[in-house]
């Protein structure tokens, strides 16, 4: 019997969505999966390489702790390509497989091989355009006198024009 477990991270909203995707797969291909490795790093950027459920996963990689991934989609796992891939290495290292959900892919499959570093650029690709985008519509929202950071603590926003101390 195979083990496996669903990797995602970000948008809280959208975990429950990736895991019972995952799920859904891993019931067709009969995987068992863990609930207490279910690893979601939310509200964290996948380009970041310090996130805390992802240095679990890998912990309980390196004890043998399952042997396939499962992750909705790849940039659930990294978006920086460079990182993607030294996940996936190292998990293949551990004798880990990865799965996509949504891109069909398994890292055990040589035909894969190719299209998961395709995704790897894509996903880079998308943060950066995504980067862009938020930082165009920051300064398009400074231009227009709005505020863009938080508030600081103790502080209320008051309409422009209108001043109180």
């Amino acid at each position: 019997m195979n083990r496996s477990i669903p990797s995602e991270n970000l948008r809280p909203e959208s975990i429950d969505d990736q895991v019972s995707a995952c799920r859904k797969l891993a019931k067709l291909r009969s995987l068992t999966i863990l609930d207490d490795h279910i690893y979601a790093d939310q509200a964290q950027s996948g380009a970041r390489s310090d996130r805390p459920a992802l240095a679990a996963l890998m912990a309980g990689a390196r004890a043998g702790e399952f042997d396939v991934v499962l992750v909705d989609d790849l940039s659930r796992l990294a978006r920086d390509k460079h990182l993607m891939l030294s996940i996936i290495a190292e998990l293949h290292f551990e004798g880990i497989r990865v799965i996509s959900v949504a891109a069909g892919l398994d890292s055990k499959d040589e035909e894969s091989t190719l299209a998961i570093q395709v995704r790897g650029i894509f996903n880079e690709l998308q943060l950066r355009d995504l980067k862009k985008k938020t930082l165009r519509r920051q300064i398009g929202q400074k231009e227009g006198g709005f505020f863009v950071g938080e508030k600081t603590f103790g502080y209320r926003s008051v309409p422009v024009g209108e001043m109180r101390m």
